[in-house]
C-alpha cells in the first residue's frame, strides 16, 4: 500500500523551497503526496497521513510537534538548520534517505512531551518550558513545588523544565545533563542561579511541577512591568506572568513519534554537533609509548 506523505517547510528559509520542489515529484512516484505547505498554514492536527517530512531545523520540528497535538504522525526532518539534533536527513541525501524510509527501513522514537497550564491556557512542549525575568538584566525568584510539596526556590535568570529531548537544548547551555531520549524523566535546570548549591534536578515523569514567580525587588511605580516574569514554550511561544501566577507542568498525554533512518546514531550526532574530542592527543615517543 502506498504511503501518504506530507511535506512541510518554511519557504522563506534559504534552500527550503527549492528542496521541496525537487523532492515533490520524487515522492509522487513512490507515495501519495497528501499536501505541501511552505507557509506554515496547513492544519496538521487534522490530517490523515503516514509520514510528515519537515524541511528545516530543530525549531521546525518543535513547532510541528506542538501543532500536531494528539495526531501522532511519524515525522522525519531534513536538516536546513545548524545543530540538527532532531533532523535526521542531510539536505544532500534527501532522495536516497527518503527512499529507504518509504521502503520501511526506519525506527520510531516516541519522544516524551510536556503539558503546561498557566492563566487558563494550555501548551505543549517537546523541548522545554522556561520561566524567567520579564526584563533583560533583572533576576527572577521562582518557587518550585513537586507533587504539591515545596522543593526549593531558584533565584537567578530563570528555570527550565525540560524533556530528555530538550536536554541538548537550552538546558545543556545552562549546565544541565544530557539525558538519553529513551529515558522517562523531567529535568529542572536553574539558569545562572545566585547560589552555588542550586543544581539541576531530574525527577520521574509522573511528577507534577509547579512554578511560582515571587516578587522580591520593589521597583518604582513607573517600572511596574519589571514585576513580570516571562513564560515560554520551546523558545517559540511566550507569555508575560505576574508575581504569584502558577505554572503547572506535567507529562503530556501523548508522545511525538520521531522517525530515525538509522544512518546516524544519537551518539554520532552528539559527537559531531558538540565537538566531543574523545581521548586527549597524547604525545608519543618514537616507540609509540605515551
Amino acid at each position: 500500500m502506498r504511503r501518504r506523505v506530507v511535506l512541510l517547510g518554511d519557504g522563506r528559509k534559504d534552500g527550503v523551497r527549492q528542496a521541496i520542489e525537487r523532492t515533490a515529484p520524487f515522492i509522487r512516484e513512490r507515495a501519495d503526496l497528501v499536501a505541501v505547505d511552505l507557509g506554515g498554514t496547513f492544519d496538521v492536527r487534522g490530517i490523515d497521513a503516514d509520514l510528515v517530512v519537515i524541511f528545516g531545523g530543530d525549531g521546525s520540528i518543535l513547532a510541528a510537534a506542538r501543532s500536531m497535538g494528539g495526531n501522532g504522525i511519524p515525522t522525519i526532518g531534513v536538516n536546513f538548520g545548524k545543530f540538527g539534533f532532531l533532523t535526521d536527513i542531510r539536505a544532500a541525501d534527501v532522495e536516497a534517505e527518503l527512499e529507504r524510509v518509504l521502503d520501511g527501513e526506519y525506527s520510531i522514537e516516541e519522544r516524551l512531551m510536556l503539558r503546561a497550564e498557566v492563566a487558563g491556557e494550555h501548551f505543549l512542549a517537546l523541548n522545554e518550558i522556561f520561566l524567567g525575568p520579564g526584563t533583560v538584566g533583572r533576576v527572577v525568584t521562582i518557587e518550585v513545588h513537586l507533587d504539591g510539596e515545596y522543593a526549593t526556590t531558584y533565584r537567578g535568570d530563570g528555570v527550565l523544565v525540560s524533556t530528555p529531548t530538550g536536554s541538548t537544548g537550552h538546558s545543556l547551555s545552562a549546565g544541565g545533563p544530557i539525558v538519553d531520549p529513551e529515558l522517562e524523566a523531567i529535568l529542572l535546570t536553574p539558569v545562572s542561579p545566585h547560589s552555588l548549591t542550586n543544581r539541576p534536578l531530574v525527577v520521574p515523569p509522573s511528577v507534577e511541577v509547579e512554578l511560582f514567580p515571587v516578587e522580591v525587588e520593589r521597583f518604582p511605580a513607573e517600572d511596574r512591568t519589571d514585576h513580570r516574569s516571562t513564560f515560554s514554550v520551546d523558545g517559540q511561544v511566550t507569555r508575560p506572568l505576574q508575581a504569584g501566577q502558577r505554572v503547572l507542568v506535567t507529562r503530556a498525554a501523548h508522545r511525538f513519534p520521531l522517525v530515525r533512518s538509522g544512518i546516524r546514531t544519537r551518539y554520532d550526532v552528539l559527537r559531531s554537533r558538540l565537538g566531543w574530542s574523545g581521548q586527549p592527543p597524547f604525545e608519543t615517543d618514537q616507540e609509540g609509548t605515551p
